[in-house]
């Protein structure tokens, strides 16, 4: 979003919270995007309030609270620091996810920053985030909301009573890079890739391993397949991986974390993608995940369980096929159905593929453009 944000015509700087127990990388090249923004790093110490990454001592050390405080005093200084540079007298949009950052620049615009043309919008992911207090006032004193579903902007109005004409739904999207040239074929993907598989039906998933997102159901769907169809999880920790190895079958490779680069890689190299959302966890209900367009642009038949929140993009035999969620035999014959029917195959591709054009990041920041100037109007 900040490289779709620079090309809209926004000047951008991001800012990030420092976490000494992640490696710095070159985040431009670890996400594939074009170094059209600058980047600015707050000190903090969040990795202390975070859940362990490693087993060093830093891992192990958890102070409560620490994290969240030295966020809010680093947006604080960093406003102050931008206020006597006088940086902040020209028009500025301050867009957050993180409600700590949010707070700040709210309470700051009512005192020092009310004479500053500054204006802020937060994007919700969930229907909840810690202090609730803090998301409450994210939600209520933002000058707008962007949402990133139906179901979460419904839910969230329901709750804080949001004002309409302050919200906006816009999902997730996708590289624009990657429409606009075509999908890789399978033979090369499987080919960069080293899968010596050629032979084999290759069914695919990418993402995170956390509660909700249904790798247990579709570990258990493997099972009503030999050797001849593999299933490949793309993602997630080593702690994460370890308790599903134990009752997965003998077809399914876990390939562990990949960075966001080369994941397309993985997508384009099968030949079903599967999305077997459950609805157990925090954000099952409201997520809008980025796999499934990146599934879209894979030109790849989709096979998806039948969660509400993917069906305000998806449609059973039109652009994927919809299983019932959390049910790994319906979840197999979902994959069947599609390995055996190379029309629909195709059909649905076709399908996808042409409408996730329409969910660029390019075009996600345009519309949230128009929003944003509309709500200054």
């Amino acid at each position: 979003m900040c490289e779709a944000f620079a090309k809209t015509g926004f000047d951008v700087t991001l800012i990030r919270p420092f976490y000494f127990d992640r490696p710095d990388k070159d985040i431009y090249s670890f996400y594939g995007v074009e170094p059209v923004f600058r980047m600015m790093t707050l000190p903090t110490l969040l990795s202390l309030s975070k859940p362990a990454r490693d087993e060093s001592l830093f891992g192990k050390l958890k102070i409560p609270f620490i994290g969240g405080l030295t966020m809010l005093a680093a947006t604080d200084f960093f406003i102050l620091s931008r206020l006597l540079r006088g940086r902040l007298r020209q028009p500025t949009v301050v867009y957050s996810r993180n409600v700590n950052a949010a707070v700040v620049f709210i309470n700051r615009k009512k005192v020092l920053l009310r004479r500053s043309p500054i204006t802020i919008y937060f994007e919700a992911h969930s229907l909840s985030q810690q202090p609730e207090s803090f998301f409450r006032k994210a939600l209520m004193q933002s000058d707008g909301l962007v949402s990133i579903t139906h179901a979460l902007k419904n839910e969230l109005q329901k709750r804080y009573g949001l004002d309409d004409q302050k919200i906006i739904v816009c999902p997730d999207g996708v590289q624009d890079a990657r429409l606009a040239q075509p999908p890789l074929s399978r033979p090369k993907a499987r080919a960069v890739l080293h899968l010596d598989e050629d032979d084999k039906k290759l069914i695919c998933y990418t993402g995170q391993l956390l509660p909700g997102k249904g790798a247990e159901v579709l570990l258990q769907a493997a099972h009503y397949f030999d050797e001849n169809v593999l299933f490949y999880i793309v993602g997630g920790t080593p702690k994460q991986i370890d308790p599903l190895r134990r009752f997965a079958s003998a077809n399914v490779r876990f390939v562990g974390f990949v960075e966001p680069h080369r994941v397309p890689l993985y997508q384009s190299a099968a030949d079903v993608l599967v999305l077997p959302n459950t609805p157990h966890g925090d954000i099952s209900s409201y997520t809008s995940p980025l796999k499934l367009f990146e599934y879209m642009a894979a030109a790849r038949p989709i096979v998806a369980s039948d969660q509400p929140v993917l069906m305000e993009i998806l449609r059973d035999g039109e652009n994927a096929v919809l299983f019932r969620s959390g049910d790994p035999s319906s979840l197999a014959d979902g994959i069947r159905k599609v390995l055996a029917d190379e029309r629909l195959a195709a059909r649905m591709t076709t399908q996808a593929r042409k409408q996730v054009e329409g969910y660029s990041w390019l075009n996600r920041a345009r519309r949230i453009d128009e929003f944003m100037r509309d709500v200054r109007r």
